[in-house]
C-alpha cells in the first residue's frame, strides 16, 4: 500500500510543478522498476538494504525531475504590440535621507 502511496505522491509533485511527459514516463518506469526489486530481491532482506533502495529511488526521482523540468516561458509585461519606454524619473532626496 505504502508503494502505491509513494507512486501517488511523486506523479502529483510531477504535475503540480508542470514536468513534461517524459518525466511521467520516467516515473512510471522508476516505479515499476522499484516495485520488481522491492517484492523479488529485496523481500526479506535487513532494514539498511530497504533503507539503501529507497533512497535510491529518491536519488533517481530527483534526476527526473530535474531532468523533465518544464520550460521555461516569457510573458510580455504589457500585451502592447509597440510598447513605450518611460522616462527616468529624479528626485531631491537621496536614499539614505529618505527613511
Amino acid at each position: 500500500m505504502h508503494k502505491i502511496l509513494l507512486f501517488i505522491l511523486t506523479t502529483i509533485f510531477l504535475e503540480l510543478n508542470k514536468n513534461t511527459l517524459l518525466g511521467f514516463v520516467l516515473n512510471l518506469f522508476l516505479f515499476m522498476t522499484y516495485l520488481y526489486l522491492s517484492t523479488n530481491f529485496f523481500k526479506d532482506t535487513k532494514l539498511y538494504r530497504s533503507l539503501l533502495l529507497f533512497i535510491a529511488y529518491a536519488a533517481l526521482f530527483a534526476f527526473i525531475v530535474f531532468i523533465s523540468w518544464p520550460p521555461t516561458k516569457y510573458v510580455p509585461a504589457v500585451s502592447n504590440d509597440d510598447p513605450k519606454e518611460s522616462e527616468i524619473i529624479t528626485t531631491n532626496m537621496a536614499m539614505s535621507e529618505a527613511s
